[in-house]
């Protein structure tokens, strides 16, 4: 049985995540991992890698590059790191979309978006996990 949250003043309802930001939050983690342990990886033969994923061309050439001085069998590990961090780019450039067209689909998201700082993936948890707005009686506190 799904554990219960409340929500203040008598309203109450089960705990549930929030499917809309929970699959790409997980692909963009698992992607920055990927990227540090290639990072990682290259450290230990003597190549210093900046953060982020704008780098990930670079470090993919020298990985790539056979006259490079990494050994063959860290070359191998090293192309398969990148390797999944563009299957990872690539998965999270599709649940992306598939989260900004249901986004965009939908009304309540859509009215949220038009809100400073609210995107797709915001509007979508939102509406997700915020109640009802017609179980409030009034927009003000108390």
């Amino acid at each position: 049985m799904p554990e219960r949250a409340s929500l203040g003043e008598g309203i109450d309802r089960a705990w549930a995540p929030c499917p809309a930001d929970s699959a790409a939050l997980c692909q963009a983690k698992q992607r920055t991992e990927a990227i540090n342990a290639l990072r990682a990886y290259l450290y230990e033969f003597g190549r210093v890698a900046p953060e982020g994923i704008g780098y990930l061309p670079k470090l993919a050439q020298v990985v790539g590059n056979p006259g490079s001085s990494l050994p063959a069998l860290a070359r191998d590990i090293c192309r398969m790191a990148v390797e999944q961090v563009e299957l990872l780019t690539a998965r999270l450039a599709a649940v992306t979309a598939k989260i900004a067209a249901a986004s965009k689909a939908a009304t309540m998201p859509n009215q949220l978006q038009a809100m400073p700082g609210i995107g797709p993936i915001g509007a979508l948890a939102i509406e997700t996990c915020a109640p009802p707005m017609n179980q409030f009686r009034r927009g003000r506190y108390g």
